[in-house]
């Protein structure tokens, strides 16, 4: 009898306890999917989606100027990622200058 691999897969997940870690990395690679979308691609190719902590979810951008630029559709990204991840809580998303 076969069993789906999805199943199995999500099963030992959630026995090895890794399952809110592996939540946390869908919803940023789904987030950067999203800013993908949103933005231009100039800005989004200095953004990275680099944290998910206490339902904020951080995008790591190369300077103000890009985080001032993405300020217009934080609130729309923000609105498809609680929708994407309704269990999980998101508040709200910042955004961080880092220097790599």
């Amino acid at each position: 009898m076969l069993t789906p691999l999805r199943h199995l897969v999500r099963r030992n997940i959630e026995r090895a306890g890794v399952g809110r870690q592996v939540d946390a990395a869908q919803l940023l690679a789904l987030c950067q999917k999203h800013l993908g979308e949103l933005v231009d691609p100039h800005v989004a190719g200095r953004t990275r989606a680099a944290t998910f902590r206490n339902r904020l979810i951080t995008l790591n951008v190369t300077s103000a100027i890009v985080a001032q630029e993405l300020l217009p559709y934080l609130p729309d990204l923000t609105a498809r990622m609680q929708r994407e991840f309704p269990d999980l809580g998101i508040e709200r998303i910042v955004t961080r200058v880092t220097t790599a």
